[in-house]
């Protein structure tokens, strides 16, 4: 028999798991296109009512509102609910504002590291402790004075 310290390890791994999972199987990546009429078409996710959930996790949590076309955040209990869940308010609009996202640009460094498993190579990086701060940036170089 497992001691009890591994049973509510293996519990506790076991929600994150069922409480991710959904989320990430709904992750697209954010493309600007041009608006067309197949833009403006909503997910069918997008229209099923916000569905917090039997459990108490209690996550914080985004939900497309048809009635006010926004993104909304509501208390989302960490298994069940549907598919009309998103982690992160741009991934929400993403896949269902009516229009798609113009204002927002991506690097195509930041793009590829969400489409693949590579990390992202743009970090702030440090000269010295005493001297200047550089953060690399696209498309020029800043340099912060301490």
């Amino acid at each position: 028999m497992w001691p009890l310290k591994t049973f509510h390890f293996a519990i506790l791994v076991a929600i994150v798991l069922v409480a991710i999972t959904p989320a990430m199987a709904g992750t697209k990546a954010l493309v600007n296109t041009p608006a067309t009429s197949k833009a403006e078409q909503k997910d069918s996710k997008c229209l099923l009512p916000k569905e917090p959930g039997p459990c108490r996790m209690r996550l914080e949590r985004y939900y497309y509102n048809a009635e006010t076309d926004s993104c909304e955040t509501f208390v989302f209990g960490g298994c069940r609910g549907n598919e009309n869940s998103f982690g992160f308010k741009e991934t929400c609009e993403a896949a269902c504002k009516k229009s798609p996202l113009t204002s927002k640009k991506m690097n195509p460094s930041t793009l590829k590291s969400l489409t693949s498993n590579t990390p992202i190579t743009e970090k702030p990086t440090v000269a010295s402790a005493t001297s200047t701060t550089t953060t690399a940036k696209t498309p020029s170089t800043t340099t912060v004075k301490k």
